[in-house]
């Protein structure tokens, strides 16, 4: 407190020690600065990692509910089906394809509690979906024709989970399928289902396209892959990589989030400022007397300006090191929860290590650039004034 002695820090210059006797002698003021770069900090590493975890977040589609292929192919409408199994064959006896497996946008229905029906988009695969990294949040794929995965709120709208029955409706044709899955997309905000193209056996007009996705051995170029596919088939075959059919949404999804983090970033950089600028303002006001003791010690004025900035530093550092980590632990709940609506309720967070300590600097840069304009202050007290006072 304030019988904290000098003695103790003389290894340290004299601006640096009365700094840090005066931040812990000044406990109310030191814990205000403390507390304000603690939330600071606390904002500038949770937004600049929740940026960094949607850019790898974009480059990771099984988040987002698809599979982890490198190509999608598509026949054009009209093209003879007979060709287009053909083609399945020809690319499992490619040496560069690790997998290949057919599906389909589809649609299908259910009833809701109250009795009216929900009609849902649904994907349909024919084959191993493991195989091209399709992932549930609990549970596993679907293996037969009896089997269904749920989206996640299609999960929490029905009350059903892993190992619940469900009914669903494909062409009006009621199926009763075992849940074997829950899983996390942002289509149609968190809803449909995943289930064997077999279960739709028999059901005229159930889908209009097959597509084709197609996962690459490792060091195979999708690029390269893709020009040899068309000079092959030509115009009967439409080949583009799997991230590129998905970039817009998942492009506009990921900027929308961006903007909101980069927003928040820069009002708080604001708000720090103006609060720590102030509450220097108000310490050399309450404590000019003792500022104007420096002075007639033989203090300089920037001499004092630094006391004023180390005082600030060693109550701020205090607040960033706490709130640095409690940004990173923090942060992937709040995510979670923010982007639960539209889907994803597992984002798997990225810490950026230069980002982190890109912004340990910034939140030091604000406090010292807030403190250094405020301390201006000190110039105009006069001993002459302290006396009449």
């Amino acid at each position: 407190g304030r019988h904290t002695s000098l003695l103790k820090l003389k290894k340290l210059s004299l601006p640096i020690s009365l700094g840090v006797k005066q931040a812990v002698t000044y406990k109310r003021q030191s814990l205000f600065i403390m507390s304000t770069l603690l939330l600071t900090a606390f904002i500038f590493s949770g937004t600049i990692n929740a940026y960094n975890t949607l850019l790898h977040l974009g480059e990771n589609l099984p988040y987002w509910g698809l599979d982890n292929s490198e190509v999608t192919v598509e026949f054009p409408i009209g093209v003879d089906s007979q060709y287009s199994k053909s083609f399945v064959g020809d690319m499992k006896k490619d040496d560069r394809v690790e997998s290949i497996l057919p599906w389909c946008w589809s649609r299908a229905s259910y009833r809701t509690t109250d009795g009216n029906s929900k009609i849902l988009e649904t994907m349909a695969y024919d084959g191993d979906m493991d195989a091209l990294g399709i992932t549930n949040l609990r549970g596993r794929n679907p293996r037969t024709k009896d089997e269904v995965s749920l989206a996640v709120n299609t999960c929490k709208d029905m009350k059903k989970d892993v190992g619940d029955f469900v009914d669903i409706y494909l062409q009006g044709v009621k199926k009763t399928l075992l849940v074997t899955g829950v899983y996390q997309s942002t289509m149609d905000g968190g809803t449909g289902f995943r289930f064997q193209m077999k279960t739709m056996e028999g059901l005229a007009g159930s889908y209009d396209t097959i597509l084709y996705s197609i996962k690459l051995k490792e060091g195979n170029d999708p690029a390269a892959f893709i020009n040899s596919l068309q000079s092959s088939y030509g115009r009967d075959i439409d080949a583009r990589r799997t991230y590129e059919i998905y970039k817009g949404f998942l492009t506009s999804t990921i900027d929308n989030l961006s903007y909101a983090l980069i927003f928040l970033f820069l009002v708080f950089t604001v708000v720090s400022f103006i609060i720590v600028f102030n509450i220097t303002l108000i310490t050399i006001y309450q404590q000019k007397k003792d500022l104007g003791i420096f002075k007639a010690l033989g203090m300089t004025n920037p001499q004092i300006r630094n006391v004023i900035a180390c005082k600030t530093l060693t109550a701020g550092l205090t607040g960033i090191l706490i709130g640095i980590p409690f940004g990173i632990l923090v942060t992937p709940r709040l995510m979670n929860l923010a982007s639960s609506g539209m889907g994803i309720v597992n984002l798997p967070f990225t810490i950026s290590l230069p980002g982190t300590f890109g912004v340990i600097l910034l939140s030091i840069f604000i406090a010292l650039i807030g403190v250094w304009i405020a301390s201006r202050k000190v110039t105009q007290i006069k001993l002459n004034n302290l006396i009449n006072e």
